[in-house]
């Protein structure tokens, strides 16, 4: 027998008693939870209840709702972090309603429905298969908001809903068609729900509008519109999370706009939020943000500091991806740096952090492939873009796709493919002509420069003029300055020197304002050190404007060439001098590269406070004159440069270029100016003269047999750097004033230009010294007046212990002895101490000694060093070419009795020292080398003491006898204390008279001592 089917109207009193019950149950418990663990259960709906259950991927979780003609129901769903669909089906199982809009969780997902006829109805939640998100079972909650008879403001939201509904019908078309009909039917339902102040409704319609909208560039401006209503509506809202994440993505849309200055300040205020709410993770991301954008502003230290706090606080909670993208943030400051190895290491590192986010993994792929690029990794670098692309099915990310086939085209100019390149370049403009300005930006100087080296000077004149439109609309500067710079370059190679002049004169000005921003000299060779060519061009520029007659283009090209040199000396002030205790741990002798992370940091940190207090600058310019005389010094033009000469005194000041390179020669009365050879051939020539001066008689017999002469290589050296200013030298005092790789060198040890074979070297016809530049020689005259005079002769520190298990070592502990880390090697050396004494028996009245145990660091730090007219270092010192502030001078690392103790005194510590010496002396190892940043010289120890207010520095330029040293010094001692001879002519003297004698006649014993600073 067929049971009878219940007629509509028993349908209709049973969903009326049903209603009735629940109702005396929610009034009873206050409220209904149901918990459900079957997939397959049929729940049904009543208004208020809330459902909790799990989702797989590919589920669909059915609710059963028995509804009259006219009957309004509202459910919302609030689901993490995974995408669901609803649907409402009728008693003949037709889809009657269905709703999934684009990427709206976290947010509740609605449906709203009013039903045309009486009878069951089916709502069907289902978790749809979605990319990127793993398909394991998640929690949701789905809530009955309504279940009621329709009043005529529920039938307004239902229409606004449909509205809402055939725009989610229209964005899953997946075409532009699709969307472009998609974006005005959400931007009028989010204004409806706002006139009738339906917050939560225009919240979620906002965020479908601005998520859907973010993914094509060519519709980022409907999602920035978006994004800033929603800034203003969160704040009314509990969704304070939701706030962060608004604040977060609108920085990101202001960034494809260019604008990048909105885009920090946007992301600080999501930080801002953060903070205040405690949340570990999204302060993570966005300090990781906030540094981005200021790696793109140029404010470099800011930065670093930003990416090693997110780093660092991203592993404690954890948070993988954010740490992979502070660790490519961090690796992207290296790369900058010149350091390619420490970049490639970052980004390794980071590639499996990142696994679980596409996007991450896709930018440090492409990352990776740029700086394998500049290493000339050609194959490592196309391998990483190829994986780079084989991603971009998955990813809607199409500038980073277009600027890895940038990627793609450099690696193929770099094997001569220059067709191909052109085809990769011309494809990736085309793709970002709506995408963002900046990446467009280098695609039309890779375009423009591809075109000048073919001579097609027309169409690059077009491209760099369309990047200085384009970085005028969205104050770009760096694209700015290579915009002007190829134009310079169109114009120059035109012929059209004054047009050049212009632009190249621009671009300085451009490159200099980048300095400015930059807060340390690390920071500066950051920003600075891509750009110096600036000063190259313009310098090449005007010498050739003076080969063509304009007499006054000599002058301006050597103030420029002073203006490069001049800048760096002591740009560092503002990290040590604000706080006096920063000082690196002790573990820099255990772990290098995890000090060097650390100091930098601190460094940033030193570096925000000064920016936090406006008038520093002007409170440490007055407190320390040295400040505003080296941190901002004006260049110095020709007529001023040679007012610090006298009648027997030149200058020989030089610049490196990639076609040519100049000599200028500036005597009291005179200038002139000579065209050398290009950089490459200098540099080369001048690296293998420092190594081959650099290797003991011993060790040069063993390595170069069969090899010409080292004298051979000095005479081509003096040929290109020399010769033809040979006229004007005569016997005169010749002060060195060099760039690059010449600050290798030690003229001295070069023979006269064109003598011949065996002649004997420059330093017997004359005295030699090295100075940065003109204007911080004027720099240091003008603070040295202000010296006080010290009253004691000398303070000698020689022969530190550095092992536990040194003999001079009374007693350690087991642990003490094993506490001596195998990265550090450093040996004794014994002649040091009677170099040490040799020089008290000179020293009227004798000289303070602290060897052994107590060459410590806290005695060279003393105040009470001010006191004395000679300071002598006969210790090791430790060079750092990558960071220079980790370089030192190495003193005790160990106490009488074997403890372990930090004896470096690093060169922020030098920068920090106020000194009223003469003379510093660093008979170590290679005090005088340092990182040497095109456009800042050379950064090492021995300018350090400059700036601590020491006129004259003697330092080595390679790894030094410890006996040859020690009777180097003897002499060198007594020319000054006993014969009265002036620091330059005492050290010419000792070298001539050691080389008179066989045994140390090798350049190797007497030529690596340099003079750096005032030879008077």
């Amino acid at each position: 027998m067929t049971p009878a089917t219940p007629s509509g109207g028993f349908r209709a009193r049973l969903q009326t008693d049903l209603r009735a019950a629940l109702v005396v149950l929610i009034v009873c418990s206050g409220a209904l939870t149901i918990t459900q663990t079957s997939s397959n259960a049929q729940a049904i709906l009543f208004e208020g209840a809330t459902f909790e259950r799990w989702a797989a991927e590919g589920d669909v979780h059915p609710y059963e709702a028995v509804l009259t003609a006219g009957d309004f129901l509202e459910v919302s769903v609030s689901q993490d972090q995974f995408p669901v669909s609803l649907s409402i089906r009728g008693a003949d199982g037709g889809v009657l309603r269905t709703i999934s809009l684009p990427a709206m969780d976290p947010l509740p997902q609605r449906l709203m429905f009013v039903a045309p006829l009486a009878g069951a109805h089916r709502l069907e939640m289902k978790r749809p298969k979605a990319r990127d998100i793993n398909p394991a079972p998640r929690p949701y909650t789905l809530h009955v908001i309504a279940l009621r008879a329709a009043t005529a403001d529920d039938r307004e939201r239902d229409k606004r809903f449909q509205v809402l509904e055939r725009a989610s019908a229209l964005a899953h078309l997946e075409s532009m068609d699709g969307l472009r009909q998609a974006i005005p039917l959400l931007r009028e339902v989010a204004a409806e729900w706002r006139a009738v102040d339906d917050v939560t409704l225009e919240v979620s319609t906002l965020e479908s509008l601005a998520k859907l909208t973010a993914f094509f560039t060519r519709f980022h401006l409907e999602s920035i519109a978006a994004r800033e209503r929603l800034s203003e509506i969160y704040p009314r809202t509990e969704e304070r999370e939701r706030e962060i994440a608004n604040w977060y993505d609108l920085a990101t849309e202001y960034e494809k706009d260019g604008r990048f200055l909105h885009a920090k300040q946007a992301v600080s205020r999501s930080l801002e939020v953060a903070l205040a709410r405690g949340l570990r993770e999204p302060t993570a991301r966005t300090q990781r943000k906030l540094g981005y954008f200021e790696f793109e502003l140029g404010n470099y230290e800011a930065a670093r500091t930003l990416a090693q706090q997110a780093h660092d606080l991203a592993v404690s909670v954890p948070a993988p991806v954010i740490e992979a993208m502070a660790t490519w943030d961090l690796a992207r400051l290296d790369e900058l740096a010149g350091d390619l190895d420490a970049a490639i290491a970052r980004n390794r590192r980071a590639l499996p952090l990142a696994s679980a986010n596409l996007e991450a993994t896709g930018l440090i792929l492409m990352s990776l492939g740029f700086t394998h690029l500049q290493r000339g990794d050609l194959d490592e670098a196309t391998s990483r873009f190829d994986a780079r692309l084989a991603m971009s099915p998955t990813l809607v990310l199409k500038d980073h796709e277009a600027v890895t086939r940038l990627g793609l085209g450099d690696v193929s100019l770099a094997r001569g493919n220059r067709e191909d390149a052109r085809q990769r370049y011309q494809a990736a403009a085309s793709a970002l002509e709506r995408g963002n300005p900046r990446h467009r930006c280098v695609a039309e100087q890779r375009l423009g420069r591809l075109d000048l080296d073919e001579g097609h000077f027309e169409q690059s004149r077009v491209r760099f003029e369309t990047m200085l439109e384009i970085a005028t609309r969205i104050n770009y500067s760096p694209c700015e300055a290579e915009a002007r710079a190829g134009l310079a370059d169109v114009a120059a190679r035109s012929g059209d020197l004054e047009s050049a002049d212009t632009q190249a004169q621009r671009v300085v000005a451009l490159t200099e304002s980048f300095r400015e921003a930059a807060a340390s000299l690390e920071s500066r060779a950051l920003g600075f050190g891509a750009l110096a060519p600036a000063y190259e061009r313009a310098i090449d520029i005007s010498m050739r404007r003076a080969e063509r007659g304009d007499a006054g283009s000599i002058a301006r090209a050597l103030t420029l060439n002073e203006q490069a040199l001049a800048r760096g000396l002591l740009d560092r002030v503002a990290e040590t001098r604000l706080d006096t205790t920063a000082r690196v741990p002790a573990a820099l002798a255990t772990d290098h590269q995890q000090v060097r992370e650390r100091w930098r940091a601190r460094l940033a940190e030193l570096q925000i406070a000064m920016r936090n207090s406006p008038d520093a600058p002007k409170r440490i310019d007055t407190a320390d004159p040295r400040h505003a005389t080296f941190v901002r010094p004006q260049p110095l033009d020709v007529t001023a440069m040679q007012t610090l000469l006298d009648d027997d005194t030149l200058f020989l000041e030089y610049a490196l270029g990639d076609e040519r390179s100049y000599l200028w020669v500036v005597s009291a009365h005179d200038i002139r100016a000579f065209t050398l050879a290009p950089r490459a051939a200098i540099e080369g020539l001048a690296r293998r003269v420092h190594e081959r001066l650099g290797r003991s008689p011993a060790a040069a017999k063993a390595r170069e047999a069969g090899r010409p002469a080292p004298e051979a290589d000095r005479r081509a050296l003096s040929r290109l750097v020399l010769e033809p200013a040979a006229a004007l030298l005569g016997e005169r005092r010749l002060v060195v004033i060099p760039t690059g790789a010449l600050s290798l060198v030690p003229f001295g040890a070069l023979p006269a230009p064109g003598a011949p074979a065996g002649a004997p070297p420059l330093i017997e016809h004359h005295e030699i010294v090295q100075i940065p530049s003109a204007t911080i020689l004027q720099a240091m005259r003008a603070v040295t007046p202000a010296r006080a005079r010290p009253t004691k002769t000398a303070a000698i520190f020689a022969d530190p212990v550095y092992q536990a298990h040194d003999a001079r070592v009374r007693s350690a502990s087991p642990a003490d002895r094993g506490h001596q880390p195998p990265a550090l090697t450093l040996a004794r050396l014994p002649f040091s101490r009677n170099e040490a004494s040799a020089i008290a028996s000179l020293a009227p009245g004798g000289a303070t000694l602290f060897v052994g145990a107590e060459a410590t660091r806290e005695r060279a730090l003393d105040r009470s060093l001010a006191d004395y007219r000679f300071l002598h270092f006969a210790t090791h010192s430790v060079v750092d070419e990558d960071v220079p502030s980790l370089s030192s001078i190495a003193l005790s690392m160990v106490d009488r009795s074997g403890r372990p103790r930090d004896g470096f005194v690093m060169l922020p510590d030098v920068y920090d020292m106020t000194l009223n010496a003469d003379l510093v002396v660093l008979s170590g190892c290679q005090t005088a080398l340092g990182k040497n940043v095109r456009g800042e010289g050379s950064i090492g120890l021995a300018r350090g003491f400059m700036y601590a207010g020491v006129p004259r520095v003697v330092a080595s330029l390679w790894q030094v006898s410890d006996l040859g040293t020690a009777e180097l010094m003897k002499r060198f001692y007594r020319g000054m204390l006993v014969d009265s001879l002036t620091p330059a002519a005492a050290l010419r003297a000792a070298q001539r008279e050691l080389a008179a004698n066989p045994r140390w006649a090798s350049p190797y014993f007497w030529a690596p001592f340099i003079l750096q600073g005032d030879w008077r």
